[in-house]
């Protein structure tokens, strides 16, 4: 029997984290908002998804309140390995508006890559894998907001 001290209600943690998360895009995108007496068909879409959010992280806290489920917290053995990956996300994210967008997600999915790749994998060839991927990933999500969405996205100090 493991030890009960060591486990923690995860479905909890995470919409708590998630609630704390929509309250952060929410007052950015109020921060949007130009005009109060009409309607900004900007925002609809990304209303929609934070309420969405909001209703499904407090139907996941009403079912962690009424049934607990108590699980320990990162059971993998390298927490290293995701501390590096949390700390590189909030790298990326803040490098937009210096770097942008391309050159920053390139970099990071580049990164990402190699990091999760076993070290023994790790050769120049995986390396230029590496980044053929990511370039493609960057182009076709670049395409897709930027043509499909119109979704403007960062371009860096040079733009």
């Amino acid at each position: 029997m493991q030890d009960n001290k060591n486990k923690h209600n995860t479905d909890l943690i995470a919409a708590i984290f998630m609630l704390a998360v929509v309250v952060v895009f929410w007052i950015q995108l109020m921060s949007l908002k130009t005009h109060r007496f009409y309607i900004n068909l900007d925002i609809i879409f990304p209303q929609f998804v934070l309420i969405s959010m909001i209703v499904l992280s407090l139907i996941l806290l009403i079912k962690s309140l009424r049934e607990p489920d108590r699980k320990t917290l990162f059971l993998t053995t390298n927490k290293k390995k995701i501390i590096i990956v949390v700390v590189a996300g909030i790298l990326w994210v803040s490098l937009f508006s210096v770097l942008g967008f391309i050159i920053s997600s390139i970099v990071f999915i580049t990164f990402l890559t190699i990091i999760l790749e076993e070290k023994s994998k790790n050769n120049p060839k995986k390396i230029i894998l590496s980044v053929i991927f990511s370039l493609i990933i960057v182009a076709v999500a670049y395409f897709l907001f930027s043509n499909v969405l119109e979704v403007p996205l960062p371009k860096g100090f040079w733009a």
